[in-house]
């Protein structure tokens, strides 16, 4: 429990038993030095899990590392988890730490882990058995503690069985496991989520109110891409129908607005000031292509460049 009563465990949302045994998890491994993988389909949460069993451990005050493994180019991933010595390669005019010395003394959340090369898992395999990283041109050594936090969408299992994954490897990660349901197998979760993200959404400028209708809605899709297609979904919404919402549709190229009395032009605009006017930004909380914002944006009389930095000539003159 963090100072004034929060439970971490919270910030991951639902009311279903499923939801109840990701939090009973998250509080009965945060104390726990050992690494946990954490599974699920893509958008379930699992980063969530990963903040929550951080935040509500003795590491709280230390940092939380983000490394999206599938982002990691194989040429450059050395370089960036273990850290480079001066003269490593073209460029390397300094000795640099890596990720995981970043994350020492708190935790390290390596997610999509299954997207790791071989030379990535043999790395990651020495790390969790010597507790020490060797930086690329380096000879020497250096000792770092930190915990380790997995998450994957794939059946590690199964790629380790048929040589995909090293299976040595998967016992390190695997010692304690949180499973994240997607949404279909977890319906009762779906209005707490939704009136979830939409505060998350209104944040200090008033209440997003989810009409019968709109609830109605939530039950009648599947949400294949869970959490994180149902928050696009909602704020597709708010942009389309401002702070009373009707109906939670499917994402359509060029969808126009259905029936809300708020101003969808005020909402649109505190999304590009969220993201200093970043198109690619708003289109992906949306759910929408960068194309359709720019046709709103047309639509509302605003322009991306009038939220960007005054320093980003080069940006504004685009927008």
């Amino acid at each position: 429990m963090q100072a004034g009563g929060t439970d971490p465990a919270g910030a991951f949302v639902g009311a279903s038993e499923a939801s109840r045994e990701v939090r009973r998890r998250i509080r009965a491994f945060a104390s726990v030095a050992a690494p946990v993988l954490v599974t699920g389909a893509t958008g379930t949460g699992k980063d969530v899990v990963a903040r929550a069993l951080h935040a509500a451990g003795p590491r709280a005050a230390a940092p939380f590392v983000p490394v999206n493994c599938a982002a990691l180019p194989e040429a450059l991933l050395e370089g960036e988890l273990f850290g480079a010595a001066r003269g490593a390669y073209t460029g390397a005019d300094r000795d640099r730490d890596g990720l995981i010395v970043a994350a020492a003394g708190g935790t390290l959340f390596l997610d999509e882990v299954g997207e790791l090369p071989p030379a990535g898992q043999a790395k990651l395999l020495r790390f969790l058995d010597a507790g020490a990283v060797r930086p690329l041109g380096s000879v020497r050594e250096r000792r770092v503690e930190t915990r380790v936090v997995t998450a994957t969408n794939r059946d590690l299992a199964a790629e380790a069985r048929t040589g995909g994954f090293r299976e040595d490897l998967l016992f390190r990660l695997d010692v304690l496991r949180i499973h994240v349901p997607p949404l279909c197998e977890r319906p009762d979760d779906l209005v707490a989520l939704a009136r979830h993200f939409a505060a998350r959404l209104a944040g200090d400028a008033g209440t997003i109110h989810l009409t019968p209708e709109a609830l109605r809605d939530l039950g009648r899709r599947r949400w294949p891409g869970n959490a994180r297609e149902l928050a696009a979904a909602l704020a597709r919404a708010v942009v389309e129908q401002g702070s009373t919402l009707r109906r939670l549709r499917e994402a359509e190229d060029g969808a126009s607005p259905a029936g809300g009395h708020a101003d969808p032009t005020a909402r649109l605009a505190a999304m590009l000031v969220r993201h200093r006017g970043d198109l690619h930004a708003v289109a992906s909380q949306l759910g929408v292509s960068v194309r359709t914002v720019q046709r709103r944006l047309v639509r509302s009389g605003l322009r991306a460049a009038a939220y960007r930095p005054a320093t980003d000539a080069v940006s504004a003159r685009r927008g």
